[in-house]
């Protein structure tokens, strides 16, 4: 894996705010002089298609410990703990997106379903059935994180 020293100062202060924050608008605006937050956020995305970004990003999670397999095995444990309680999975849920875009593991574009359910307004059969669908759809990303 490839360090730092392929990029600018600007993309290492980038890399670096990028892990910190978590938000690549903001690591942009605190290393780039941009007009909006608009143009910060497009930045970002660009910044993380760079597959020397994308290096620098990976080197510096492994740094920290956070190897794919350490995410991948805490987040599917969290996924077997957290079925049907929903502030688990949905922090969980984050994990994976924080994840995902991190490493560039997945775009946006990749994400094809957004899903949203108010537990509280469905009644026990509804339950189940979504408790049944949450737990086939955990197991087929468990599976795909898996291979």
């Amino acid at each position: 894996m490839s360090n730092n020293k392929h990029l600018t100062l600007k993309e290492q202060g980038f890399v670096t705010d990028l892990i910190k924050l978590k938000n690549g608008t903001d690591a942009v605006e605190n290393n780039y002089n941009v007009k909006s937050r608009a143009n910060a956020r497009s930045m970002a995305v660009e910044l993380r298609k760079k597959p020397r970004i994308q290096q620098a990003i990976q080197f510096e999670m492994e740094k920290q410990g956070l190897t794919p397999d350490v995410v991948v095995n805490a987040l599917k444990e969290n996924i077997i703990q957290g079925i049907g309680v929903k502030a688990t999975a949905e922090s969980t849920n984050r994990g994976i997106e924080l994840w995902g875009k991190l490493t560039g593991a997945f775009d946006k574009e990749d994400v094809q379903e957004s899903y949203k359910v108010t537990l509280s307004k469905l009644n026990t059969k509804e339950l189940q059935t979504e408790l049944e669908r949450l737990n086939k759809l955990s197991t087929s990303l468990i599976a795909d994180f898996n291979s």
